[in-house]
């Protein structure tokens, strides 16, 4: 998995430092993940938009 936006989940737990840990786990996560399928996805953040061309929005 690609992360886009790091630096947005940096400005966000700099300004918000309690969820600096649980964003830093998530971001680990979906760093190292070898999810293969839209349903694999969907079946560890149910939450998560998937998009066209293989992308996924998270809303953490």
């Amino acid at each position: 998995m690609r992360i886009i936006a790091r630096k947005t989940l940096v400005e966000y737990w700099t300004a918000n430092p309690r969820c600096e840990q649980a964003l830093k786990a998530w971001y680990a996560e979906a760093e190292s993940a070898s999810w293969t399928t839209p349903a694999e996805v969907k079946e560890k953040y149910g939450n998560a938009s998937i998009l066209k061309d293989g992308r996924d929005v998270f809303n953490v």
